[in-house]
């Protein structure tokens, strides 16, 4: 899909939902999620979350871990985790990822939560964060 593409339904989407100036991060942020409003057939994160522009920082994130010698990281937001399997994490002690949207978290603590990894449900603009040595 086009980039332009892209801008123009998430324009739309946006355009539509911000009609109530009311609405809450949470539900923002989980109708861009079901609405698939970056309109990507890849990640429900957007156009920059596809492997392709993804791939160097797949290769360079576990090397930058292992040198800083980060055991625990808090993801936020952690998206659709899309391209995030992909990286090797296996040195963690522990690997959170958090977003807003429950759906969102939901899938990706059934599809890829082990024992060194979870997903929790978290507001950034209004949470205490978990403790880890790098976010």
């Amino acid at each position: 899909m086009r980039k332009s593409t892209y801008l123009t339904a998430l324009i739309i989407t946006l355009a539509t939902i911000s009609i109530n100036p009311a609405i809450s991060n949470k539900d923002f942020f989980t109708t861009v999620y079901k609405k698939n409003a970056w309109a990507s057939p890849h990640s429900r994160s957007g156009p920059g979350s596809t492997f392709k522009q993804t791939a160097r920082m797949r290769t360079l994130i576990p090397i930058l871990l292992k040198k800083l010698n980060i055991k625990t990281v808090l993801d936020a937001p952690c998206g659709d985790f899309y391209w995030m399997k992909e990286v090797d994490l296996s040195f963690l002690d522990w690997y959170i990822g958090a977003d807003i949207v429950n759906e969102l978290v939901e899938n990706n603590q059934a599809k890829h939560g082990s024992d060194k990894r979870s997903f929790k449900v978290l507001d950034l603009a209004n949470a205490t964060l978990p403790q880890a040595d790098l976010i």
